[in-house]
């Protein structure tokens, strides 16, 4: 079916005397089809006739001619931006090159298979915009707009672009950190020199992290800065920074051995162990640092009382013997050491030992932050374990079996925070008790006890279908306590209803993180010890402690850890 419009300027091509050889190869240089074309023809043959070749004096007096020279000269202006933009290209093209020659010599890396990409980008995009042109000026309408007559025009390799840049990845970075460097403390940015004296590393430095109940001699904080603080025992298990702690007893015993101090001597009480407290201190008889320890005669504070700076010092151990704990003590008059126990509020100096990753005694169960530690969020924070008299040995008859749930919090008066960590561990180390997990309302898991040792959670009960677990259900179990107040009737024992009511309700039951923090950590429980996925075996303390005990409560929900 013929095209008026094309019809039209088949006429006026025949009128201005064009042939049709030239109007045909006119129109099909622009994308005219020879169908369309010679359907045109027939069309306006009926009409008129087709002269043959026109004279040359016509041919360049008319119109069409004007008109062929305007767009020739727009081809030309048009193929010299072309031209413009190829050169553009090809020198960015070298560019590009060139840095990818740079990264290949110094990554080594070749990628053959980028070197033949095409470089065609500015041609065929020139070629449209030229038919676009002479349409628009021609017929002065969008051509191919007529669905019928519009040629397809397929405009290849439109979105070619120069090769990528290589991009070479640069090897992950591994920060390794050796016994012998600088610690800094990532709590307050202070700086501890470190010492490895056999297989164990110390903090060469008294500390001088600021908690409650530590203090500087003489207040003054000039001699923080030079002695350290003097902590009260349950202070000092806080101080050191994470991935350190306490050393216990046997720790410090480990350490003496290597300095020389005979096997039959590290258990006595009083001073012991002849050149070994010079080997740990200049300032002690005949001193003279051997083991690099550095030891300050730091002083102690006693009945809120400052004494002995630059005579004594005295260390807090973790380590409790009865309801005392365990210390060692340098005098500048004795090259000895002196080992002994102390009531646990007067104030003493620490020093750290790190903990080990893989082999610790103190982590042997195997969880630790480096290997159980969600993507998402919880993280076994083992930086506030308690002292081992919270706690005893497992024997081999001491089959784990049970996981019990209980909840905690110090809400016995009114206070803008209801869930201290360092109160809770305080009213633990009071009345004597010990769980191994604790589960901050943010979700934070702080394990406290190792689960190689029964810690003192269940206390006096029974359980069903276990009679051999009455008062015993501690040797069988892992206790999780969880930060969290019940309702009123489940916390009247321990605060008023005017208490209770002025307790935000948000601060009540359990939060969405700490229902992940359990999911997170009791698969991890249930495979160590094959413990079945089932409410017979994760139970509530008040189930054991039947009418004695009111933990977790009624608004712990169940259904949220899988039952």
């Amino acid at each position: 079916m013929a095209n008026e419009k094309l019809n039209d300027y088949i006429k006026k091509c025949i009128e201005l005397g064009k042939q049709r050889e030239e109007i045909t190869n006119n129109l099909l240089s622009v994308g005219w089809s020879k169908e369309d074309i010679d359907a045109s023809f027939s069309a306006v043959e009926e009409e008129v006739s087709v002269p043959e070749v026109p004279t040359k004096e016509v041919a360049f007096k008319e119109p069409i001619d004007d008109f062929s020279n305007s767009l020739n000269n727009e081809i030309n202006s048009i193929q010299k931006e072309s031209n413009n933009l190829n050169e553009n290209l090809k020198q960015e093209k070298s560019s590009i090159n060139m840095r990818r020659k740079e990264v290949l010599k110094e990554e080594k890396i070749i990628d053959d298979s980028e070197k033949n990409n095409s470089k065609k980008i500015i041609i065929p995009i020139v070629a449209v915009v030229v038919i676009l042109l002479i349409f628009s000026i021609v017929f002065g309408f969008r051509p191919f707009s007529s669905p019928e007559v519009e040629p397809e025009i397929v405009q290849e390799n439109e979105n070619v672009l120069p090769p990528e840049e290589e991009v070479v990845e640069e090897p992950e970075v591994v920060v390794t950190w050796n016994c012998g460097e600088e610690l800094i403390d990532e709590r307050d940015g202070k700086s501890y020199p470190t010492v490895l004296i056999g297989s164990q590393c110390w903090t060469a430095k008294n500390m001088d992290y600021f908690t409650q109940n530590s203090w500087c001699y003489d207040d003054d904080e000039l001699n923080c800065s030079i002695y350290g603080r003097l902590y009260s025992w349950e202070s000092s298990l806080i101080s050191c920074p994470p991935g350190w702690t306490l050393p216990t007893d046997d720790q410090f015993k480990e350490l003496e051995a290597y300095l020389g101090m005979p096997q039959d001597q590290l258990d006595k009480i009083g001073y012991r162990g002849e050149n070994i407290g010079s080997k740990l201190s200049k300032y002690t008889l005949n001193g003279n640092d051997q083991s690099g320890f550095n030891a300050l005669m730091s002083g102690i504070r006693i009945n809120d009382e400052y004494k002995y700076i630059n005579s004594y010092v005295v260390f807090w151990l973790n380590s409790k013997i009865e309801n005392e704990a365990v210390i060692r003590t340098l005098h500048d008059k004795s090259s000895s050491i002196y080992r002994d126990t102390r009531p646990l509020d007067l104030g003493y100096t620490v020093r750290c030992i790190k903990k080990e990753m893989e082999n610790d005694k103190e982590t042997n169960s195997g969880l630790n932050n480096q290997k159980y530690a969600d993507e998402n969020s919880a993280i076994i924070n083992s930086n506030f374990m308690l002292p081992l008299s919270l706690s005893s040995p497992r024997s081999d008859e001491d089959n784990i079996t049970h996981v019990v749930i209980h909840s905690c919090s110090n809400a016995t008066e009114e206070k803008d925070n209801y869930y201290l960590l360092e109160e809770i561990i305080d009213t633990f180390l009071k009345e004597n008790v010990s769980v191994h997990y604790l589960i901050s309302r943010d979700g934070e898991i702080f394990k406290l006890v190792d689960e190689d040792r029964i810690a003192y959670h269940a206390g006096i009960g029974d359980l069903p279908g276990y009679p051999e677990y009455k008062d015993k259900l501690n040797n069988h179990s892992i206790g999780i306590e969880i930060f969290s107040i019940g309702t009123e009737e489940e916390m009247e024992e321990y605060i008023s209803s005017a208490i209770y009511h002025s307790i935000p309700e948000d601060e009540k039951g359990y939060t969405d993180k700490q229902y992940e923090a359990l999911n997170f950590l009791l698969p991890i429980i249930y495979e160590r010890y094959n413990i079945p996925i089932d409410r017979q075996y994760v139970i509530g303390h008040d189930e054991y402690s039947l009418g004695r005990k009111k933990d977790p409560g009624s608004l712990f929900d169940w259904s949220r850890i899988g039952f």
